[in-house]
This record gives C-alpha cells, sequence and structure tokens, in this order.
C-alpha cells in the first residue's frame, strides 16, 4: 500500500469504494402449466404468443395464457409431482444462470417418458450479456429406451452466468427434470451449479487500510450491455461439419434391419450411438450424404439389394444395386451407393441406413467393410 494512502486513512480516514458480488440464490426459476396445459407437442406449437413482458428471456408465451405455478426451487431436480402437487398433463420452463467448472457435458437424466422440450443456452460472461440459442430440440416422446430429453449429452464449456432456459412438455405424470455435468461422457456425473440469478455487484465505502476480500474488487464492474434474449441460430453459413465411417453389416440381405455402422471421424455436434444411429446436435441448413457399400455373395443370383436412408426414423432416400451371380457368369460382387442431399434436415437430426431387400433372391454374405465408406456434411 503506498505511503501516501497509508498517511490519508491515519490522519483523514479517506474512504474509497469497495465492489463486491452479492451472494445468489442457488437453484433455478419455474413457471408451471398443469391445469391451465394444452395439448401436448412440440413445445414450438405450445409456446407462440409473443410480447408477454414476464416470460423469461423474451421466450414466447404459453397458448393458454398465466402458468398455474411460479416459483422457485433449490437446485435443478424437480418433478410435477413432488413440486407442483400435481401429476397430469402439463409444461414447464426453467431457468437461471448455471456455473460449469470445467469443459464437459450437461444432460436430462428424469427417467419420465412422453416428454418433448427445448434447451436453450447463452455463453459464459462476467455481465451475462450472453443471448442464448436453441441448442436441442426434441420433437418426439421420449421413451423406455431414450428417456433423456437431450440424446446424446451436450457439450458445455468452462464459465460462469451462463443463462439458460429448458422447455419441456409432457403427455401425462412425472414431467420435469434431473440436469447433471461431467468433465466425460463415461465420467462421474453431479447436479448442475445453478443459479436464481446472475453475479451482481454492490458497492460499500472503505477506507484505504481495508485488504480487499474474495470477489471484492476497486474498479468499477462493467455494467451489463443488456438482458439477454433468445435468438434464432443464423443458417447457410458455409461452415460444415463432417462425420465419416463404415458400413460393417454382417447380415446386409437382411429385410427391414438397420444397418451397423463404425466411426472413424465425428467433427463437433456429430455422435454415433449405440452403433447405428447418426446424429448432428444442431440446425444444419442442409446435410449431404454419401455412402458405398460393397458385398460379396456365393448365394442366389440376381439378389437385388436396397438400402434406405431414414431421418428420425421416416424414409427420405434409397440406394439400390443389382447383383448378377448367374453360375459364375458373372463377377459375385456387388456395390450399393448412395449420394443425396438432405434439404430440410431440421433440428438434431438422427439418421439410420436400413437394408430392404424383400424379394425372394438374396445377398448372403457380410460387408467388406474396408471397400463401404459413408460420409455425412453438414453445412450450417
Amino acid at each position: 500500500m503506498s505511503t501516501i494512502c497509508k498517511r490519508l486513512a491515519k490522519l483523514e480516514q479517506q474512504l474509497r469504494p469497495v465492489y463486491f458480488k452479492k451472494e445468489r440464490l442457488p437453484g433455478t426459476n419455474f413457471m408451471y402449466w398443469g391445469d391451465n396445459s394444452t395439448d401436448h407437442g412440440p413445445v414450438a406449437e405450445i409456446f407462440t404468443v409473443n410480447g408477454i413482458a414476464s416470460m423469461p428471456f423474451g421466450y414466447p408465451g404459453h397458448v393458454n395464457g398465466a402458468p398455474d405455478i411460479v416459483g422457485t426451487h433449490p437446485d435443478l431436480n424437480l418433478n410435477d409431482n413432488n413440486l407442483a402437487g400435481t401429476s397430469q398433463r402439463d409444461q414447464w420452463l426453467l431457468w437461471g444462470y448455471m456455473d460449469i467448472p470445467a469443459d464437459g457435458f450437461i444432460r436430462d437424466r428424469n427417467q419420465n417418458t412422453g416428454e418433448m422440450g427445448q434447451l436453450w443456452l447463452g455463453q459464459p460472461s462476467e455481465c451475462c450479456c450472453s443471448d442464448l440459442e436453441l441448442i436441442y430440440e426434441r420433437t418426439v416422446n421420449t421413451n423406455a429406451s431414450d428417456r433423456g430429453l437431450w440424446t446424446p449429452e451436450v457439450a458445455v464449456s468452462q464459465g460462469n452466468n451462463i443463462p439458460y432456459l429448458m422447455v419441456v412438455s409432457d403427455l401425462n405424470a412425472f414431467s420435469g427434470m434431473l440436469a447433471e455435468f461431467s468433465t466425460s461422457i463415461n465420467g462421474t456425473w453431479s447436479a448442475i451449479q445453478s443459479f436464481q440469478s446472475k453475479d451482481e455487484f454492490d458497492v460499500k465505502m472503505e477506507n484505504c487500510l481495508y485488504e480487499l476480500q474474495e470477489s471484492e474488487i476497486l474498479i468499477p464492474p462493467l455494467p451489463c450491455c443488456k438482458k439477454p434474449a433468445i435468438v434464432q441460430a443464423t443458417s447457410n453459413s458455409g461452415e460444415f461439419r463432417l462425420w465419416s465411417g463404415r458400413f460393417n453389416e454382417p447380415d446386409i440381405h437382411a429385410d427391414n434391419q438397420v444397418v451397423q455402422i463404425n466411426q472413424t471421424r465425428a467433427d463437433a455436434g456429430w455422435s454415433l450411438a449405440p452403433s447405428n444411429a447418426i446424429t448432428f446436435v444442431g440446425a444444419p441448413d442442409h446435410v449431404e450424404i454419401k455412402g458405398h457399400h460393397v458385398a460379396n455373395n456365393t448365394g442366389s443370383h440376381w439378389a437385388h439389394p436396397h438400402m434406405e436412408i431414414r431421418r428420425n426414423g421416416v424414409a427420405i432416400a434409397e440406394g439400390s444395386a443389382l447383383h448378377m451371380d448367374d453360375s459364375n457368369t458373372y463377377s459375385g460382387r456387388s456395390s450399393l451407393n448412395i449420394s443425396f442431399i438432405d434439404e430440410s434436415p431440421g433440428i438434431n437430426p438422427v439418421y439410420t441406413f436400413v437394408s430392404r431387400e424383400d424379394d425372394n433372391r438374396t445377398m448372403n454374405n457380410p460387408t467388406i467393410v474396408e471397400l463401404s465408406p459413408i460420409t455425412l456434411k453438414a453445412v450450417l
């Protein structure tokens, strides 16, 4: 401490402003529509009323108006039965600010089925000016084999004051949220550090001899430039994310069977789970799909294998090949090619490839993996 400051403190008790962080309340804010809920479905079709000041981050209002309950909860582990006192068809909004201690992943481990929803996240910021972008949207119900509202897990970066908004619609009982964080998908998961409000500073006057405590500063904090708000991500930027792998199906001639695939590359947003569903987390402008499947045949002549491309379980394209094994007159090898652009992938598309050989003359040998590449290119 300078000599001048010491003299001032001793002789005049000179005061100076000290800025400190206010204590934040842990937990989450919520709005709950139970008796006032509407028919279950995609949340973008339920929250459609713009311009309601009480909605967090400018999110659209509910088609049926005001919620039944507005409140807070001490953590992100809650459901309608133990919190709202009801167990029925309903809708939720949960929002606040999370602190993420390291780069990692977040997930919903609520075991309920019959849910759809959205996850909106902002970026770490000391003053919480970051807008929120739609990270994940689920428009099909959670089910017994896929209970998490976000599937797969969502990658997050280290930082504090990350604004979030979670939106849920449920078909019947036990809707809610159990949000967790881990530094790795296969690591230990723990409760997300969630707070009802962002960091805010207050000011007090102390003399020059005062020793600063943790979270106290002398320089005034920057004012928050604006309130965070939800925004739609821009599309068609030309940026892309690539996924690549190899067909690895031991029984390509089976009809209506999801083809097994190996993964060799997965850029940010892409994943393969467990061994046949290729998922992109985000909203690409379009997805380019190219594949080449090779197999050998020593059985039926004139086999005609097909392969469907399915997005979210719905067939959107097909490739086929004609196998011409006629008593060794022709080569026994069959090559099936796929080249397709999915112009409307939507949000968080899931792609599977399904063999459709439903005639009497079928292939009978497995895929030649090293000759059977597949790539998916998400153009943003």
